[in-house]
């Protein structure tokens, strides 16, 4: 059995700054991170079971935008038919 766990996580801002005036705006950019745990299972030579999950969450800098989130799991089943 093989567990696997991946987490990311950024942050990014896209400024525009006026030169001469020292004013800088925020116009984009994104608070984001993901976690992905998965199980891989051999029963024997020729099956394997795989489960897993994949959670993502993206804020935006800006206020015109909604924050996302994105979810997806399942279970893989691998038959070989090779001897």
């Amino acid at each position: 059995m093989n567990v696997d766990i991946q987490f990311t996580m950024g942050d990014n801002d896209i400024i525009n700054y006026r030169m001469g005036q020292n004013i800088e705006t925020v116009v984009g950019g994104q608070f984001r991170w993901t976690l992905s745990p998965k199980i891989d299972y051999k029963v024997n030579d020729k099956f394997n079971v795989s489960i897993f999950y994949n959670h993502t969450y993206t804020e935006p800098k800006l206020s015109n935008a909604f924050p996302q989130t994105n979810i997806a799991g399942g279970i893989k089943m691998n038959f070989s038919l090779a001897p």
